[in-house]
Protein backbone atom coordinates (compact mmCIF):
# COMPACT_ATOMS: atom_id res chain seq x y z
CA UNK A 1 0.00 0.00 0.00
CA UNK A 2 1.31 3.36 -0.41
CA UNK A 3 -0.31 6.96 0.21
CA UNK A 4 -1.50 9.59 -1.98
CA UNK A 5 2.67 10.42 -2.68
CA UNK A 6 3.67 6.98 -4.23
CA UNK A 7 5.45 6.64 -0.32
CA UNK A 8 4.97 3.20 1.33
CA UNK A 9 1.97 2.71 4.58
CA UNK A 10 4.43 2.78 7.75
CA UNK A 11 1.36 1.67 9.74
CA UNK A 12 1.49 -1.87 8.51
CA UNK A 13 4.78 -2.12 10.18
CA UNK A 14 4.57 -2.82 13.81
CA UNK A 15 7.08 -2.88 15.94
CA UNK A 16 7.43 -5.96 18.54
CA UNK A 17 7.12 -4.98 21.73
CA UNK A 18 9.65 -3.99 23.85
CA UNK A 19 12.05 -6.38 25.62
CA UNK A 20 12.89 -5.98 29.23
CA UNK A 21 16.90 -5.74 29.60
CA UNK A 22 16.52 -9.33 31.69
CA UNK A 23 15.50 -10.95 28.52
CA UNK A 24 17.33 -9.68 25.98
CA UNK A 25 21.02 -10.86 27.63
CA UNK A 26 19.97 -13.46 30.47
CA UNK A 27 23.39 -14.33 31.37
CA UNK A 28 25.39 -11.27 31.31
CA UNK A 29 22.86 -10.22 33.76
CA UNK A 30 23.14 -12.80 36.52
CA UNK A 31 26.90 -11.97 35.97
CA UNK A 32 26.62 -8.92 37.10
CA UNK A 33 24.74 -9.70 40.06
CA UNK A 34 27.27 -12.02 41.51
CA UNK A 35 29.66 -8.87 41.61
CA UNK A 36 27.89 -6.25 43.17
CA UNK A 37 28.52 -4.82 46.82
CA UNK A 38 26.68 -6.21 49.62
CA UNK A 39 25.74 -3.56 51.83
CA UNK A 40 24.09 -5.41 54.32
CA UNK A 41 26.19 -4.24 57.18
CA UNK A 42 26.29 -0.67 56.50
CA UNK A 43 21.96 -0.99 57.05
CA UNK A 44 22.19 -3.32 59.52
CA UNK A 45 24.93 -2.23 61.96
CA UNK A 46 25.10 1.35 63.48
CA UNK A 47 28.86 0.77 64.54
CA UNK A 48 29.93 -0.24 61.23
CA UNK A 49 28.45 2.31 59.46
CA UNK A 50 29.96 4.91 61.56
CA UNK A 51 33.17 3.26 60.99
CA UNK A 52 32.87 2.75 57.51
CA UNK A 53 31.84 6.79 56.95
CA UNK A 54 35.01 7.38 59.85
CA UNK A 55 37.46 5.39 57.20
CA UNK A 56 36.13 7.17 54.19
CA UNK A 57 36.76 10.55 55.50
CA UNK A 58 40.49 9.88 57.10
CA UNK A 59 41.03 8.36 53.19
CA UNK A 60 39.56 11.31 51.30
CA UNK A 61 42.01 13.66 53.46
CA UNK A 62 44.57 11.64 53.21
CA UNK A 63 44.20 11.96 49.70
CA UNK A 64 44.01 15.27 49.32
CA UNK A 65 47.25 15.62 51.66
CA UNK A 66 48.99 13.98 49.03
CA UNK A 67 47.74 16.22 46.72
CA UNK A 68 48.12 19.76 48.97
CA UNK A 69 51.35 19.53 50.37
CA UNK A 70 52.86 19.45 47.07
CA UNK A 71 51.38 22.18 45.98
CA UNK A 72 51.95 24.20 48.52
CA UNK A 73 55.83 23.95 48.37
CA UNK A 74 55.50 24.80 44.43
CA UNK A 75 53.34 28.14 45.66
CA UNK A 76 55.75 28.88 48.31
CA UNK A 77 58.84 28.66 46.03
CA UNK A 78 58.50 27.87 42.95
CA UNK A 79 61.08 25.47 42.81
CA UNK A 80 60.40 22.00 41.35
CA UNK A 81 62.91 20.61 43.29
CA UNK A 82 61.63 21.60 46.72
CA UNK A 83 58.11 19.41 45.46
CA UNK A 84 61.09 16.78 44.68
CA UNK A 85 62.69 16.87 48.20
CA UNK A 86 59.42 16.96 49.84
CA UNK A 87 58.65 13.96 47.64
CA UNK A 88 62.24 12.10 48.35
CA UNK A 89 61.16 13.06 52.68
CA UNK A 90 57.94 10.98 52.53
CA UNK A 91 59.50 8.08 50.95
CA UNK A 92 62.55 8.20 53.19
CA UNK A 93 59.87 8.69 56.01
CA UNK A 94 57.75 6.14 54.77
CA UNK A 95 60.49 3.18 54.66
CA UNK A 96 62.12 3.74 58.05
CA UNK A 97 58.32 3.65 59.56
CA UNK A 98 57.80 0.31 58.15
CA UNK A 99 61.20 -1.24 59.28
CA UNK A 100 61.03 0.53 62.51
CA UNK A 101 57.49 -1.11 62.72
CA UNK A 102 59.06 -4.35 61.14
CA UNK A 103 61.53 -4.20 63.84
CA UNK A 104 58.94 -3.75 66.84
CA UNK A 105 57.09 -6.53 65.73
CA UNK A 106 60.75 -8.87 65.31
CA UNK A 107 61.06 -8.08 68.75
CA UNK A 108 57.67 -8.26 70.88
CA UNK A 109 57.11 -11.83 69.39
CA UNK A 110 60.49 -12.33 70.77
CA UNK A 111 61.49 -13.56 67.30
CA UNK A 112 65.03 -11.73 67.50
CA UNK A 113 66.23 -13.17 70.30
Amino acid sequence: MSDDRGLPDDRDDELPPPVPPEARHPGSVGKLRRHRIDLTPLTTSADFRRLFVGQALSEFGTQITFVAVPLQVYVLTRSTAMVGLLALARRCRSSCCRSSEERSRTWSTGAGS
